[in-house]
């Protein structure tokens, strides 16, 4: 619920800016790369569906600001060089306004080093902290 919390914080943060990358007028994207296979499919899958309810009473209370939460999630089969690839492919292709739900403490680790080196997740960093300090 506190990460929800922070992360509902950085979008009010967010929405003063212009172009932020993974909010538009009526969605927030949010990524996610977790194990939907091979081990840890359990936990993955757990984290996945307790985010969709959770986001879907968000969104049908009318969202974050009026803006729905949208979860991207990407299968990583519990494999680190997938959940890096899974990554960058959030915050480079898709793009999304944050990463969330990341279970393996390995894919974690390597992927938020992933992130932290592409400059658009900077500035939504940046972002998120300069607001919820």
């Amino acid at each position: 619920m506190i990460r929800i919390a922070v992360l509902a914080a950085a979008l009010v943060a967010a929405v003063a800016q212009a172009q932020v990358p993974g909010v538009s007028t009526t969605t927030v994207r949010i990524g996610q790369s977790t194990p939907l296979t091979g081990s840890n499919a359990e936990l993955g899958n757990d984290i996945r569906n307790g985010a969709l309810a959770y986001f879907r009473k968000v969104n049908d209370a009318g969202g974050v600001h009026g803006r729905h939460i949208e979860l991207i999630t990407l299968d990583d089969g519990n494999q680190v060089p997938r959940a890096e690839a899974n990554t960058k492919k959030l915050v480079e292709d898709e793009p999304v306004f944050a990463l969330f739900g990341y279970p393996s403490a390995s894919s974690t680790s390597t992927s938020t080093t992933s992130a932290r080196a592409t400059p658009t997740s900077w500035r939504r960093s940046s972002i998120t902290s300069s607001r919820s300090a």
